[in-house]
């Protein structure tokens, strides 16, 4: 369970915050360069530990991710923040009806921070 918490976390964050290399590819290439990338840098560190789990995230990228599979999953992805900001612009809207100041600062805030996770989903969607 540890284990595959680990890789769905490497996953997720390559999909956030690819490297500049896995710019120029695409998809599950764009993937396994970034976990190459990252698995160099380990070993020249002599961090066994980190070097080992993206041993294993590059494996699972190898046997498991197909690029047709992987934009699907980054379209849903896109199509959940936009629900999740729709729905944060609702509570805004309601809380601007309260005229509380204090609560429609919060929501604001919250509908900030939906545009920003819509816009790194969206950007993924071009990986």
């Amino acid at each position: 369970m540890k284990s595959t918490l680990s890789y769905l976390t490497l996953i997720g964050f390559m999909l956030v915050f690819p490297s500049q290399n896995a710019l120029a590819a695409s998809g599950c290439a764009a993937k396994q360069q970034s976990v190459q990338q990252q698995l160099s840098h380990a070993r020249a560190q002599g961090n066994t530990a980190r070097a080992e789990g993206l041993e294993k995230a590059m494996s699972e990228i190898t046997a498991h991710c197909r690029d047709d599979q992987l934009q699907a999953d980054r379209q849903r992805h896109v199509a959940d923040k936009k629900s999740k900001l729709a729905q944060r612009q609702r509570e805004l809207a309601e809380a601007q009806q309260t005229g509380n100041s204090d609560k429609i600062n919060k929501k604001q805030k919250k509908v900030a921070r939906a545009e920003q996770e819509l816009a790194e989903a969206q950007s993924a969607l071009t990986q």
